[in-house]
């Protein structure tokens, strides 16, 4: 869990932990991106060369999402996951990514585990921080909120600033919290 603290209220999220199945996320479209998966992988194994970018996206996204799920995220805890999703960033994310953790994934736990290994992740270009951030706040989710802000914070990207000003939560902590890290980029 992302910033596990007793003085949080989640809203009752822990409610949905409960009924995990064996895929990270419910949605049609990652079951069509995992059967695409294993289509990709029987190419792979064929030593077929080719595979698309699409596809290979899709395939580091469900391997990553599947992992949040396996090993859940603890504050101040490197993440197992942590090294690929570095790797990915390094050889340029997939601009697809945002649009994948927050229209395919249904779980809120796990958008919040994404936002905490991408928090902690360098070299993020300014456009992907804050089109995460954007889609963050902008959710009904109490702890996905949270967990944008927490990478906001780990980004130290003071041109964020201005998006974390727009945001107004009805969650009293949330909103000083939003303020903390307004005051704290600021310098």
């Amino acid at each position: 869990m992302v910033l596990n603290t007793p003085a949080r209220d989640y809203e009752k999220y822990d409610q949905s932990l409960e009924q995990l199945d064996d895929y990270p996320v419910t949605s049609q479209f990652l079951k069509n991106a995992f059967a695409r998966t294993l289509q990709v992988a029987v190419l792979v194994e064929s030593d077929d060369d080719w595979v698309s970018d699409s596809d290979e996206a899709h395939r580091k996204f469900l391997a990553i999402s599947q992992a949040l799920v396996l090993e859940p995220v603890e504050s101040c805890m490197r993440h197992p996951t942590q090294d690929s999703v570095d790797a990915w960033v390094r050889q340029g994310v997939d601009r697809e990514l945002p649009s994948m953790i927050f229209e395919s994934v249904e779980r809120p736990a796990l958008i919040a585990a994404w936002l905490y290994v991408l928090g902690h992740a360098e070299g993020l270009d300014r456009t992907m921080k804050r089109t995460l951030l954007q889609k963050g706040l902008a959710s009904s989710s109490v702890l996905v909120r949270d967990a944008s802000i927490g990478a906001a914070e780990q980004w130290e990207d003071a041109e964020l600033v201005e998006v974390l000003r727009t945001h107004h939560d009805r969650v009293p902590w949330l909103e000083e919290y939003t303020r903390d890290v307004i005051r704290d980029l600021q310098g």
